[in-house]
């Protein structure tokens, strides 16, 4: 936020419905994946406007079968340029290639590169978000390199340095030039510590071919979860993500609220440990990307037993 406002001039923000970027006060009012971190902070940061995240699975316009956008998300940002936030106004749009805390949610094809044409109309910086997505968690080193385009501020954290505190700010060539020295940074700024981890995880990530097993291990258990939705008919809505990232959607028209909660207990007592994310009835998938065959096997195993323990206490 800091950097956009000193490169553009400008002082609004733009974020996503569902979106997470952090619980401090600032980046608080930019976070809506779910109101248990905002209640009783208020009033927030002003100058943040929030547009929709192209949610398929519960698009009403969504085409039928999938297949591309239907652009309704992108006409939410354009008709916000226009109700809320002038261009002129607007310093930068701020997106998760995919939504984290949101609920694993992946954007439709074209939605991105729609997004990078309008920002480029209206100059507009387009800030990636990859503190979840990035470091090969999802088969690529960064999510947005899914989506074939390149955003003007990409920020990175957690696994760059394999849990040794560090995070960054990458740029386009020419930005931060309009910051005062002194201006960004924080007390840990340049540890040599989280460096070196730093350099000993990308190192690790492209000699133990981590990118590929990423992606193997992802399409293996897509594709074991939805054979489970198939044995359960009507209780599993959507299978979603890319590599290491998977999010696994329950349908909250069949399934009793807290559902999603039951069956991570369920898991946990056999053994796995999964988390929920978001407001629906949706699990998230993040297995460390040294995860094996084998051992995903025995996840969707488990996952199988806990998924049946849960329906009978329906």
């Amino acid at each position: 936020m800091k950097l956009a406002r000193h490169e553009t001039g400008r002082q609004n923000v733009v974020v996503f419905n569902g979106g997470f970027h952090g619980r401090s006060l600032a980046a608080l009012a930019m976070t809506t994946s779910k109101t248990a971190y905002r209640v009783g902070y208020g009033p927030l940061v002003s100058g943040v406007h929030v547009a929709k995240f192209p949610y398929c699975v519960h698009c009403p316009s969504a085409p039928a079968g999938g297949g591309g956008c239907c652009g309704d998300a992108l006409e939410s940002v354009r008709t916000l340029l226009k109700e809320q936030s002038a261009p002129s106004d607007t310093a930068c749009i701020v997106i998760e290639p995919i939504l984290g805390e949101g609920g694993y949610v992946v954007p439709p094809r074209g939605f991105f590169a729609g997004l990078r044409a309008l920002c480029d109309e209206h100059g507009i910086l387009l800030v990636a978000d990859e503190v979840q997505s990035g470091v090969g968690r999802t088969g690529r080193m960064w999510g947005i390199e899914h989506e074939g385009v390149l955003p003007d501020i990409l920020i990175f954290a957690k696994a760059i340095a394999s849990g040794v505190p560090l995070s960054g700010i990458m740029t386009r060539p020419g930005a931060m030039q309009k910051s005062p020295p002194g201006s960004m940074g924080g007390t840990y700024g340049a540890t040599a510590v989280a460096a070196a981890a730093a350099v000993a995880t990308l190192r690790v990530v492209k000699e133990e071919g981590l990118l590929q097993n990423a992606s193997a291990r992802g399409e293996q258990l897509q594709a074991g979860l939805r054979e489970l939705g198939r044995r359960h008919p009507g209780v599993i809505l959507d299978v979603r993500g890319r590599g290491c990232m998977i999010g696994l959607e329950f349908d909250g028209a069949n399934v009793p609220a807290g559902f999603a909660g039951t069956v991570t207990a369920e898991a946990m007592a056999r053994g796995l440990l999964l988390f929920t994310t978001g407001w629906r009835e949706t699990i998230r998938f993040i297995p460390p990307l040294i995860v094996t065959k084998e051992e995903c096997d025995l996840a969707l195993s488990i996952m199988g037993d806990a998924v049946a323990a849960a329906l009978k206490k329906k």
